[in-house]
Order: structure tokens, then C-alpha cells, then sequence
């Protein structure tokens, strides 16, 4: 059920975002309870963790000011898509929990939000094209591709 919609466009230099938020109910275990969910539209940056983490935080923010309880960004938003080889990627992959997914959840801390995003999980010397939820308790799960 569609409550309500708005659409924002904003630019970083080199990054383009645009946030889509969707208001509408949420069931529980008790009773339905409605919550805002935003989506983020995003061109990450091929292998520049740190621009496209800064987009996302601030993505974050926009949509929590914005009353978003869940904020979801595409696949591998964290790194980009299309490396050339598992050898270009698995510099930029991480561990669940790591650095970012740390970073992040310290966000969620502060916002009280959740959020899912997608990126490069490293395991071993194995890399996995992952999907992490965030919240204010730090990594809910994942899902690999």
C-alpha cells in the first residue's frame, strides 16, 4: 500500500545521486506499524571506497531528516561494479564486519536507522558480490550472490 512518495536529486563532484523515499506499513509481531523507506540511486565510483562511502553517509542522513527508517543502496555501492578480474577486486573487498560495515553501523547507531547495501565481501583469499543489512546493533546479515 503506497502512503506517500517524494524524489530528491543532489550532486557530490564526480557522483550523482538521486533518493526515491516510500512511505507504507510495516507488519509486526503485534500490530502493523508504517515506516519510510528510502532508496538511494547511485553511480559508485569504480574503486574509490572512500568518495562513495562519504555519498552514502551523507545519502543516510538526507533520508533519516527525511524520517527513513531503512535506507537501501544498489549493488556494490561500496566499490562500484565491473573490475576487470577477481585479482582488481579483491583489494577492494572486505570482511563482514570490517572497516566500512563498522563505519556504518556506528551511522546507524546515530541515526537509529537500518540500511542495506551492497559490496565486494572478502573471505580468505574468496570474494563474494554481498548484500548487508546495518543497524543500530551493527551487522543484522547477509546475503551472498
Amino acid at each position: 500500500m503506497r502512503v506517500g512518495a517524494f524524489q530528491a536529486t543532489w550532486s557530490f563532484p564526480a557522483h550523482s545521486f538521486q533518493l526515491f523515499v516510500q512511505t507504507g506499513p510495516m507488519k509486526s509481531a503485534t500490530k502493523p506499524e508504517k515506516f519510510t523507506l528510502a532508496g538511494v540511486q547511485m553511480d559508485p565510483t569504480l574503486m574509490d571506497k572512500e568518495a562513495n562511502l562519504a555519498g552514502m553517509i551523507d545519502s543516510v542522513e538526507q533520508a533519516v531528516a527525511r524520517q527513513a527508517r531503512l535506507v537501501v543502496f544498489p549493488e556494490c555501492a561500496l566499490t562500484g561494479y565491473c573490475f576487470d578480474s577477481l585479482q582488481e577486486a579483491l583489494p577492494y573487498a572486505e570482511s563482514i564486519p570490517g572497516p566500512s560495515t563498522q563505519l556504518l553501523a556506528g551511522l546507524c547507531r546515530r541515526t537509529r536507522a537500518y540500511l542495506v547495501l551492497g559490496m565486494l565481501e572478502k573471505d580468505g583469499d574468496r570474494c563474494f558480490n554481498a548484500a548487508v543489512l546495518i543497524g543500530p546493533e551493527g551487522v543484522v546479515g547477509t546475503y551472498r550472490k
